[in-house]
């Protein structure tokens, strides 16, 4: 447990000490500030309502606003409307728009985290054998197994680390743009099918979590890719291409039904807790997480077989 303990530390110290890493870390900075920015002067997100005592009276007259507007996104003014009728209904004060909603609304900048982990999990096992630094890791006194499994908790931790530095940098831009009412205010958020409130906390945990699934299971893609290939340049380019091309075909495909039984429709379990919901109505949260978790099975006993089994030149 000790030899593996180090093994862990090692790489997660050959993975800090790369530059490039730190520069992932400034392109989130300036992407959410950038975003805050766009945020503040949208019109479609109403980041400039205050609500007073009179509260239920600013709903109603919002919601005659809302549906006298002929302009305005049909789809976006439904959404606006039921949601203030949520709070009518079940007598809830609205917060203003502030650095929870702020948080929330911006978890698809995870992307940013699992594009750099692909990076990382692509070059973990081949950048060994493109640098020539195999024979020297594999002459320790610990098994192969050992070496991958170290390497692949390695990758964890690292994606884990990386989602709290964006998770913070987001709650701190968000709150020196919007404030908050609160340490953990109770918010409203807009499920596939309904509405629901939970204190910020509680959504930030469940849908930061499930993206951190989502970027794990990139991430394990990638690594078995880089124990198979043992090519830097081709482990990662590879990974990379069919990341991007599964975000972009999966929209495109959802009419057939095998497509519910890609990864790429599956791993972001976090539709299940937004507005757009499943790729597929006949998917459901635990199909998804089941198909997940092969897949990532899959993809371990792959690497292992490719690391473990096949001999080094």
């Amino acid at each position: 447990m000790l030899k593996l303990y180090r093994l862990v530390g090692n790489e997660l110290k050959k993975i800090f000490a790369k530059k490039m890493i730190w520069s992932i870390v400034l392109v989130m900075l300036v992407s959410v500030v950038g975003v805050a920015m766009l945020t503040q002067s949208s019109k479609v997100i109403d980041t400039k309502t205050t609500y007073t005592k009179d509260w239920e009276k600013q709903l109603v007259e919002q919601n005659k606003k809302l549906a006298a507007d002929k302009k305005a996104n049909p789809v976006h003014v439904k959404h606006r409307i039921e949601k203030n009728n949520y709070y009518l209904k079940h007598h809830l004060k609205p917060n203003h728009y502030q650095a929870g909603d702020f948080l929330i609304d911006n978890a698809f900048l995870t992307a940013l985290i699992s594009l750099i982990t692909i990076v990382v999990a692509g070059g973990s096992i081949a950048n060994e054998f493109t640098y020539g630094t195999i024979k020297q890791l594999l002459i320790r006194p610990v098994s192969r197994t050992v070496i991958l499994i170290s390497k692949y908790i390695a990758m964890i931790l690292f994606s884990g680390i990386m989602m709290v530095i964006l998770l913070a940098i987001t709650y701190i831009v968000g709150l020196i743009f919007f404030g908050s009412s609160s340490i953990n205010p109770e918010l409203v958020f807009e499920r596939p099918d309904h509405f629901a409130k939970n204190t910020l906390w509680n959504e930030t945990f469940l849908i930061y979590g499930l993206k951190l699934i989502h970027v794990i299971s990139l991430g394990t893609f990638g690594f078995m890719v880089s124990s198979i290939l043992r090519n830097n340049g081709l482990a990662i380019g590879l990974s990379m291409f069919i990341m991007f091309l599964g975000s972009t075909v999966s929209a495109f495909i959802t009419q057939y039904e095998w497509s519910k039984y890609l990864l790429f429709t599956n791993s972001d379990l976090s539709r299940y807790f937004h507005f757009i919901g499943p790729f597929r109505d006949d998917m459901t949260f635990s199909f998804s997480a089941t198909v997940t978790a092969v897949y990532i099975v899959i993809f371990l006993i792959l690497a292992w077989v490719a690391f473990v089994k096949r001999d080094v030149n």
